[in-house]
């Protein structure tokens, strides 16, 4: 079920259903405007979120949430949202090793992202140069080796993410690509930085071409609430 936070007042704000994170819950919301184009897409952690969660789990811990409809039928692509949890981090050693969230935004089906399987030439197939953002790579060697199973290839921007520069990771934007499209787009945030109760905004490159039309983001933030909440967004969206 989906829900609607008002009907007269703009943005309205639609909420997927929301699950149990740590000793709080997490939701997707979709704000749409007067012109019924979206403004925002964004996951919400309620207070507590960021307490009680697990301290060890070698490959994390993953929650899936859904999207409202209201936002797909208005254009966005985003087909629903994989939160996970590494409570040691993962690779790459000495960069992003420590207790952070990825926030994966999938532009595929869950069951298209179900059949990215280890070792898959065709999974792992490059996406032709004018669908990957300025900037984006993938990690050194052969893609096939840097597929991950359920996931896809993780391009970063070495250029404009410290960590990369020798700086300790806070955040960062990722994107992912499978079968030779944009699977995700994916913000990855230390839980350290979200306790620090900063807010923050950064630049999303957006590719010239993509194989799923719609909104497609310019921008993401973390925004702490009154109430303890934290939400991470995605807006100033373009058409592609």
């Amino acid at each position: 079920m989906s829900g609607c936070s008002g009907s007269n007042v703009f943005p309205l704000e639609f909420e997927g259903t929301s699950k149990v994170v740590g000793a709080g819950r997490a939701v997707t919301y979709v704000s749409l405007g007067a012109d019924n184009k979206p403004s925002a897409v964004a996951v919400r952690l309620t207070d507590g979120a960021l307490n009680g969660l697990a301290t060890t789990a070698p490959f994390g811990v993953e929650y899936k949430l859904d999207i409202a409809v209201a936002g797909k039928d208005a254009g966005l692509p985003f087909d629903h949202v994989n939160l996970d949890w590494n409570p040691q981090g993962h690779e790459p050693a000495g960069i992003y090793d420590l207790p952070h969230f990825d926030i994966h935004f999938y532009t595929i089906s869950d069951s298209e992202q179900g059949a990215i399987a280890p070792g898959s030439v065709t999974a792992a197939a490059a996406p032709p140069a004018n669908m990957v953002p300025a900037g984006y790579f993938p990690p050194p060697g052969a893609l096939v080796s840097s597929l991950v199973p359920g996931m896809g290839v993780h391009y970063s921007s070495p250029s404009t993410s410290p960590e990369f520069m020798g700086a300790k990771f806070t955040r960062t934007l990722i994107y992912g690509f499978a079968n030779a499209k944009l699977a995700f787009v994916e913000p990855m945030i230390t839980r350290a930085f979200l306790q620090s109760k900063t807010n923050d905004s950064g630049a999303i490159p957006v590719p010239d071409k993509v194989a799923k039309p719609g909104y497609y983001p310019s921008r993401w933030s973390i925004k702490h609430g009154t109430d303890g909440s934290i939400d991470i967004i995605l807006d100033q969206f373009v058409v592609r």
